[in-house]
C-alpha cells in the first residue's frame, strides 16, 4: 500500500534526524569539554 511506504519513509526520515541532532549535540559537549 502507499500509505505505508509513506508512512516507513516518514519514520526513516524522523530516526534519522533524531540520529544527526543527538550527533550535533554530543559534538558541542564534546568541544565544550563538559
Amino acid at each position: 500500500m502507499e500509505w505505508q511506504s509513506y508512512s516507513a519513509k516518514l519514520m526513516i526520515a524522523i530516526i534519522s534526524a533524531l540520529l544527526i541532532i543527538t550527533a550535533f549535540s554530543l559534538l558541542v559537549i564534546i568541544d565544550y569539554g563538559i
